[in-house]
């Protein structure tokens, strides 16, 4: 049976500086165009969590990672259009990083913002408050 749903593994970066967390501002053109996340990106083939996770960090952010603790998983739907398109297994990680904060192409700015001011943005589709709050303590 054909199943078109895909599923993507993402690793997510939890940097904390103080009692703030660091969120980026996705450009507002693509999917999620205009929404707030935490680094993060997809595993590439045949790569390791950790290895995606030092990359995703250098290439999102320009920091260089310094240390990474398994926090946990979460899953999750991604749709564009409406249209379910991933399902999403997200691997949390409490990081360490070293380095000035160097953004993407993909994203314009970057935010260090509190609990509550999290859940006043508006996220990422798949990073809803309700669900990723127990990852950010």
């Amino acid at each position: 049976m054909f199943n078109p749903f895909r599923q993507r593994i993402m690793v997510t970066a939890v940097l904390k500086n103080g009692k703030k967390f660091l969120l980026l501002h996705r450009k507002k053109l693509g999917i999620q165009g205009g929404k707030w996340q935490l680094p993060e990106g997809g595993l590439h083939f045949a790569e390791t969590p950790e290895q995606a996770l030092i990359r995703e960090m250098r290439e999102e952010t320009g920091l260089s990672l310094r240390e990474a603790r398994l926090l946990g998983v979460h899953t999750s739907t991604m749709s564009e259009l409406g249209k379910p398109l991933y399902h999403v297994i997200r691997l949390f990680y409490s990081c360490k990083a070293a380095g000035k904060i160097r953004l993407s192409r993909d994203h314009p700015e970057f935010i260090w913002v509190t609990r509550e001011g999290i859940r006043k943005l508006k996220l990422f589709e798949g990073l809803r408050w309700g669900e990723i709050k127990k990852f950010l303590r």
